[in-house]
């Protein structure tokens, strides 16, 4: 059913997205799997040096690296170990406008698998597309793709108005992992395959997740 790629990152310069939490009412996995939209793999994505070990460390990490030494004294956008997405989320919103000013996007208050049914497994009068932001402190483009890009009045009417919007931030090591194992459970695991293997300056990212046939 979807269809995932980049189309805003730091190398590039009417309705409201749901703010509450919503409960899940089956397996996202069930959800996935109907016959007559399946979902798109890529099949040129190599699986092999990705695995169900999540102390292996990929290139944008340093198994030394610590969450004071990313960002001096700078509050993360998520809480280190961050395990409530709810209020991970919350804290995301407040963080970032001490930072650039504005609250940002107006995000999806909730797991990734409640932002996937509200979204693009919505019936088709309310389905929209799913975009993902990941941000990474370690990036030399973070603030000025958040202050210029994501801060800005258009960008954010233009994201309510036509997305569902979820975020995360992988600035941690732990958050990095959580947000590996949700994509490879959520997604499956080739899109964790692609986030696991993206340098920090990669970074911003801001992902479309769409339903196809």
């Amino acid at each position: 059913f979807s269809r995932f790629s980049r189309i805003i990152s730091s190398s590039s310069s009417k309705q409201l997205t749901p703010t509450v939490r919503r409960e899940t009412k089956q397996p996202v996995a069930n959800r996935y799997g109907s016959e007559d939209e399946p979902m798109d793999i890529d099949p040129e994505i190599d699986l092999e040096h990705y695995d169900d070990d999540t102390n292996t460390v990929p290139p944008f990490l340093s198994s030394t690296t610590t969450p004071t030494s990313i960002s001096s004294n700078r509050e993360l956008l998520i809480p280190d170990r961050c395990t409530d997405d709810v209020k991970g989320l919350e804290h995301f919103t407040r963080v970032f406008h001490a930072r650039y000013g504005s609250t940002g996007p107006i995000l999806y208050i909730g797991s990734l698998d409640q932002a996937i049914q509200d979204s693009v497994c919505a019936s088709r009068e309310e389905r929209r597309p799913l975009a993902i932001y990941l941000h990474n402190d370690r990036s030399v483009c973070a603030n000025v793709f958040c202050a210029q890009v994501l801060a800005g009045e258009t960008t954010i009417e233009y994201l309510a108005n036509n997305y569902v919007v979820w975020a995360w931030d992988v600035t941690s090591d732990a958050n990095r992992t959580r947000l590996l194992e949700v994509f490879k459970r959520c997604l499956g695991q080739s899109y964790a395959q692609r986030i696991y293997g993206m340098e920090k300056d990669s970074f911003p990212l801001l992902l479309i997740v769409i339903r196809s046939r």
